[in-house]
């Protein structure tokens, strides 16, 4: 064979790998649109294209989904290919009425990423029952999507309790309507939605086309893409320090003979933001109180954190930033009390040792609560260090009696009854005997066999008594 034959024929060769090449890069080019079309397309002449709206809620786990209302309007920007055109009639276009997505505490939801999402989806805003006025003519209809910041609205606006935060996205929306060829009358062949402002949730650009087709699941994904995300942050506080505001608790008592009820024990305390919260520099607050009273003012020696003078009648509080660990002194009956910690924040605590006391604790969670009887009875779990003098955190590492259920980190729940409040009862015992050697554990029994032999011999005296006075 020569030299030009084999030329040809590995020209031939080249040739057909670089057809075979550029059909298969071709091919995504050729396909259906089916998977992921970008817009959504009519049926037919009967059943015209839809478009929906996709609302995120998300919040800390363990946070009930709240009853609330969120709106979306749209903006009429006219018929952008004929706004050139000298007999220009933007009259023409009809409006789109405000679409209202409504949440209920019955919307579940699903845990991801270690928060909370609930997933509704609207109804077809482009539905004829949905506009102000029929389609008049065919052409391309551009409106702009936002949704309606509700802060300062009186009847929706941020509380203390109840925080959302908003999305800044907005869409273009284009609507194509198209003359029936079978018949007479308009229709909506195609929708085609972009981004025209994206949030910091949205990972698409600007100008990103998205598929506004409704789906059918959207717990599942299955939803339009024309989504706007918002953030829900529950507080069950007040800002007020009193017992009904409290929603987190350290408390500590001593218990024994010898128990010391004005020793002041160390604790290790740290409070940390959910996790739907990136802002940094979150600082909370906490009280020191015995029983329904705040102590104020506070020692310097309460804290190695910093101390924050009340004016009257404000009392002083500790702040306690974010993530850090901060030392708190208590004696008995006293309890570091936060007001303000929104649920889906963890807390961890630790006491130190302290010698001749065994350390215990009761912990209270409305996020894994401990059920016993009625499932809605919420009740503490306890611990008991095995060992004298070590300390003690949640839960007691390496311990026989830990429950599995329990992190080291607990998160605060929604409080799903008023008397019950997430936190931690340190419970300090000296253990001691009395100087007579009897274990007071025992001493009501002795009490009683004491009470007993009384009566028995006071039983004998008498009887004693009547047999001489009956020999006389």
């Amino acid at each position: 064979m020569s030299k030009k034959t084999n030329s040809k024929a590995r020209f031939m060769v080249t040739l057909v790998f670089a057809i075979i090449l550029c059909f298969s890069l071709a091919m995504p080019a050729f396909a259906s649109g089916d998977a992921d079309p970008k817009f959504s397309e009519a049926e037919d002449e009967d059943n015209q294209a839809q478009a929906a709206i996709t609302k995120i809620l998300k919040m800390p786990i363990g946070t009930e989904t709240p009853a609330k209302s969120f709106f979306f309007e749209f903006e009429k920007m006219g018929l952008p290919n004929e706004k050139d055109e000298p007999d220009y009639e933007p009259a023409v276009q009809p409006g789109i009425k405000p679409i209202e997505i409504e949440f209920a505490a019955t919307d579940t939801g699903n845990e991801v990423n270690n928060i909370k999402e609930v997933r509704l989806q609207s109804i077809d805003f482009i539905a004829d029952s949905n506009l102000t006025k029929a389609w008049e003519r065919a052409g391309v209809y551009e409106y702009l999507l936002t949704e309606v910041d509700q802060s300062d609205d009186p009847t929706y606006k941020n509380t203390f309790k109840d925080y959302y935060d908003y999305s800044d996205t907005e869409y273009t929306v284009l609507v194509y309507v198209a003359n029936k060829e079978e018949t007479t009358g308009l229709y909506v062949q195609f929708v085609e939605v972009k981004i025209a402002v994206r949030d910091e949730e949205n990972d698409d650009e600007v100008g990103t086309k998205v598929n506004p087709t409704p789906g059918g699941n959207p717990g599942n994904g299955a939803h339009s893409k024309v989504v706007f995300t918002n953030y829900y942050l529950k507080k069950n506080g007040g800002t007020t320090p009193s017992e009904a505001n409290t929603v987190l608790g350290i408390s500590k008592k001593v218990k024994g003979l010898t128990a010391d009820q004005t020793k002041y024990f160390e604790f290790n305390v740290k409070v940390t933001r959910p996790a739907t919260i990136d802002k940094e520099g979150i600082k909370y607050t906490a009280y020191i109180m015995e029983g329904s009273t705040v102590v104020t003012p506070l020692p310097t020696t309460t804290t190695d954190g910093t101390i924050v003078k009340g004016t009257a009648p404000a009392s002083d509080y500790i702040e306690f930033p974010s993530g850090a660990d901060v030392k708190v002194y208590l004696k008995h009956g006293q309890k570091l009390a936060f007001m303000d910690v929104p649920v889906g924040a963890e807390f961890a605590v630790t006491e130190s040792a302290e010698t001749l006391y065994t350390a215990g604790v009761t912990v209270i969670s409305n996020k894994n609560p401990y059920v016993a009887g009625p499932p809605t009875e919420i009740l503490g779990k306890g611990f008991t260090n095995p060992t004298a003098n070590t300390a003690l955190a949640i839960p007691l590492p390496n311990s026989a009696d830990a429950d599995p259920t329990l992190k080291a980190t607990q998160t605060v729940g929604d409080m799903l009854t008023t008397d019950k409040r997430d936190g931690a009862a340190f419970l300090n015992d000296t253990g001691e005997t009395s100087p007579m050697g009897l274990n007071t554990n025992t001493l009501p029994f002795i009490m009683l066999i004491v009470v007993v032999a009384a009566a028995i011999a006071g039983f004998v005296v008498i009887r004693y008594r009547r047999n001489v006075r009956y020999d006389a």
